[in-house]
């Protein structure tokens, strides 16, 4: 009879075992603290209306960027687990218009320690500007010094940028596009 109970008291043991979570992500949802921007791109949180001019020192030709709205900005949820908080700002950026009547709109937005810029038509490519790229402590471009500016090169395209004041210079094989005027609304 000792045996039979035991035989039973072993099977409903084993039989009443805790169902492992599956859920790949159960881990990742515990609260945690907010993550804030580096402090190295925080200069970067750009106002409504901030632009910035260029002129194409082969072909002369006039550029702008201009944010033309903000679609994303303070702490946001993980997508997966929304008690996760991460600060981001995303804005959409309005450029020239390309032989059609619908204007390209490019999305500069900043997360962690990264500025990432959707270029469409001067890259194809997201440009990432990270906090541990190359840094150059101070560049002349056009009128002026600029201090602390970040190089990034994506191809043969290589990008200057000061989180003070934005995009710098571009430079591509077709052309040189150097900030020609700047206001930064802030």
């Amino acid at each position: 009879m000792r045996f039979l109970i035991s035989i039973i008291v072993l099977t409903a043991l084993f039989a009443c075992k805790k169902k492992q979570n599956t859920d790949s992500h159960a881990g990742m949802c515990a609260d945690q603290p907010p993550v804030y921007l580096n402090s190295e791109i925080t200069d970067s949180k750009f106002k409504m209306g901030t632009y910035w001019v260029y002129i194409d020192s082969v072909t002369s030709q006039i550029d702008t960027m201009k944010i033309t709205s903000i679609i994303s900005e303070g702490l946001q949820g993980n997508s997966k687990c929304s008690n996760q908080k991460h600060e981001y700002y995303a804005f959409e950026v309005n450029k020239k218009y390309s032989g059609t009547t619908t204007a390209l709109y490019d999305i500069f937005s900043l997360q962690y320690s990264d500025i990432m810029l959707n270029q469409t038509q001067e890259l194809g490519n997201n440009f990432i500007y990270r906090s541990n790229s190359t840094k150059i402590d101070s560049l002349f471009i056009y009128d002026r010094y600029y201090r602390s500016v970040v190089k990034s090169v994506l191809g043969n395209v290589t990008l200057y940028y000061n989180t003070g004041y934005g995009l710098l210079k571009i430079e591509n094989p077709a052309g040189k596009k150097l900030l020609k005027d700047k206001f930064i609304v802030r």
